[in-house]
């Protein structure tokens, strides 16, 4: 599948660079570009397809990506809220940037390449599913269920 074959439903507000680099400056970190990108021009919300499958064979959905907002809002499905309140597991460099149905995590860590990580909360780990986040969302299908 193409990057482009993912639609996003329910997205959050319109982005403009003003608003990320300074989300980037109060989190001391820098985003990836494609997932820079993806904020600007979807900033979060509901892709289709949305199932993957862990290294584990278990498949699983993206069932949001956060959204930014200008300032943080303290809204629970909100980026910025959702790096402030991050695992411990987490730190120092990887951001929630999504969420299956039961809470899990999808990350993105703050390199040049944006490597996904998927964090399952239950067994407090973190698991690399790509080498970026233009790989992933390319690897986004329909279920198998």
């Amino acid at each position: 599948m193409k990057i482009d074959d993912v639609k996003i439903a329910n997205s959050g507000i319109e982005l403009n660079e003003r608003i990320v680099e300074e989300f980037e400056s109060r989190i001391s970190l820098k985003l990836p570009s494609d997932y820079r990108e993806f904020l600007l021009s979807s900033n979060g919300g509901t892709p289709s397809p949305s199932s993957f499958n862990l290294p584990s064979g278990v498949e699983t959905r993206v069932n949001q990506f956060f959204s930014l907002k200008e300032g943080n809002t303290g809204h629970w499905q909100e980026l910025e809220f959702k790096f402030n309140v991050r695992d411990e597991i987490l730190k120092p460099d990887k951001i929630p940037i999504g969420r299956d149905d039961y809470g899990n995590q999808v990350c993105i860590q703050s390199d040049p390449t944006g490597t996904i990580f998927f964090e399952d909360q239950e067994f407090a780990s973190v698991t690399k599913i790509a080498d970026s986040f233009s790989s992933f969302l390319s690897s986004l299908r329909d279920s198998r269920y």
